[in-house]
């Protein structure tokens, strides 16, 4: 918990975690395209301007992850959860989400999902 993978070498930076309790880490500007989170614990995880092209987010729960200029063309969605991200910030480009967890992509609006 409350790695800084920032002081990471970027050159051939690349990981999968599976299981993992990744919590309060920091992988703002960090390019991860095609890394793969799986059944992971990833609460006010901040990737802020990372690069998460192509990247799998598998029964990953993302309660306050920090999403800002985040590029997130073709990542994986579909069964993470707890997750809020704010479209008008972020690259979504073909971006795969799941009809149960839309409400992630819609909480900052004031409207009411039922």
């Amino acid at each position: 918990m409350g790695i800084d993978f920032t002081l990471c070498q970027p050159f051939l930076f690349h990981f999968s975690a599976e299981a993992c309790n990744l919590s309060y880490a920091q992988f703002s500007h960090l390019r991860m395209e095609k890394f793969s989170f799986s059944q992971c614990i990833m609460l006010e995880v901040d990737f802020t301007s990372a690069q998460l092209q192509k990247s799998v987010f598998n029964e990953c729960r993302l309660s306050g992850a920090l999403f800002e200029q985040t590029h997130l063309e073709q990542a994986d969605f579909r069964t993470a959860r707890a997750f809020a991200i704010h479209p008008e910030n972020n690259r979504l480009k073909e971006t795969r989400f799941s009809v149960d967890n839309l409400e992630g992509l819609l909480a900052h609006l004031p409207i009411k999902i039922e």
